[in-house]
C-alpha cells in the first residue's frame, strides 16, 4: 500500500464532504483538445506540499491575474489548493509516477 495525498481548496470542501469521494478531472494530456486522456485524481507522495505543485498562493494569484480578476486576499484564501490535504491509502499498481505516467500518454 502506498500514502499519497490530494490537496484542494476549501472552496471545494463542501462538494467533496457532500459527494464523499475525491471527483476525477481532466488529465490535461493535450492542449489541443478537451478530455484527451484519462480522467484523474492528482495525488502526490509530498505531505507537506514542500514543493508547491503550482497549486499555493502564486498559482492562484496568477491564474487571477491571467483571466483579469482582481485577486484578494479573501480569494487566495478560498483558492488556495494547499489549504486541504486528503491522506488516500492506494494499492501501489494503483499509484503512478508522473514522468512514467506522462510518457505513456505522449505528454509534452
Amino acid at each position: 500500500m502506498k500514502t499519497v495525498y490530494h490537496y484542494t481548496c476549501l472552496a471545494h470542501l463542501p462538494r467533496i464532504l457532500e459527494m464523499g469521494f475525491l471527483k476525477t478531472t481532466e488529465s490535461n494530456v493535450s492542449i489541443e483538445r478537451e478530455n484527451a486522456g484519462p480522467k484523474v485524481v492528482w495525488l502526490t507522495t509530498d505531505a507537506e506540499c514542500k514543493h508547491g505543485h503550482g497549486i499555493g498562493n502564486n498559482a492562484t494569484y496568477a491564474a487571477g491575474r491571467a483571466q483579469g480578476i482582481q485577486v484578494t486576499p479573501e480569494m487566495m484564501e478560498q483558492w488556495d489548493k494547499t489549504r486541504v490535504r486528503f491522506t488516500v491509502r492506494l494499492p501501489n499498481n494503483h499509484v503512478h509516477k508522473w514522468v512514467e505516467w506522462s510518457q505513456k500518454f505522449q505528454m509534452d
